[in-house]
């Protein structure tokens, strides 16, 4: 009697190890699919703004992205960006 209860409860100890274990990976893994998920958004959003801009000033050498914010009441975004042209320096936009 005492051997099997403690063979049962040594097999209960290992199944809440391995599903504790596996809790904890699958978590990670959908933090990081998240995680690629925002960087993919802000990419988009970041193409979006450098064709405006390319759109808007001639002669654009490098764009700078520095500041993202958003307002959650509205949705607005607003992205603060350095534009380097060939007449001036920097623009910051």
């Amino acid at each position: 009697m005492k051997k099997s209860m403690l063979v049962l409860a040594c097999v209960l100890a290992t199944a809440v190890i391995i599903l504790t274990i596996g809790g904890i990976f699958s978590m990670r893994k959908e933090s990081q699919g998240k995680e690629k998920q925002v960087l993919q958004e802000t990419v988009k959003k970041e193409r979006v703004a450098a064709q405006q801009i390319k759109n808007t000033f001639s002669d654009i050498q490098e764009i700078h992205f520095w500041e993202y914010t958003k307002n959650p009441l509205t949705g607005h975004i607003t992205v603060s960006v350095s534009v380097e042209t060939d007449d001036v320096k920097k623009i910051r936009v």
